[in-house]
């Protein structure tokens, strides 16, 4: 079975794009496992340790519309929650699943803007093992990101 991980974020138009992309891929889709995931952010606080977004927030409605929407289309759906840094679980769960193919949301930056904030995409095209399809997000007007 051909497995693809999809990361998912709290924007429903990036969970859109992605949902689209994955239903482009000349798969059977009965041959093909999607595994939408949803990571909270674990954070510094200021008064020491790692704070986890997860005790203060849910899973977004993002990834029950990937969930409920991929398995509409055919696919076999195995979500998955987590906790930590998106940009290393992303690789390591990639790598633990033996997964084939990861899908992930990004939008252009300039060359200072991520060197200053990251991204997670490039952090998980640079470091995965396996390949990284990158789908452009769109802004409210209709322009990709």
């Amino acid at each position: 079975m051909y497995e693809i991980l999809l990361p998912i974020t709290t924007d429903s138009a990036r969970t859109i794009r992605q949902i689209a992309a994955v239903e482009d891929l000349p798969l059977q889709r009965d041959e093909v496992e999607v595994t939408p995931l949803y990571v909270f952010e674990e954070l510094d606080s200021d008064l020491g340790g790692v704070v986890s977004t997860k005790e203060y927030s849910d899973v977004p409605e993002t990834m029950s519309q990937a969930t409920d929407r991929l398995t509409e289309l055919g696919f076999e759906i195995n979500p998955i929650i987590a906790e930590g840094d998106p940009k290393d679980l992303i690789v390591s769960i990639a790598d633990e699943r033996d997964v084939d193919h990861i899908l992930v949301t990004g939008h252009r930056r300039s060359p200072a803007g991520k060197v200053l904030f990251g991204s997670v995409a490039q952090a998980v095209v640079i470091n995965s093992e396996v390949p990284v399809t990158v789908v452009q997000t769109v802004d409210g007007d209709g322009e990709e990101q």
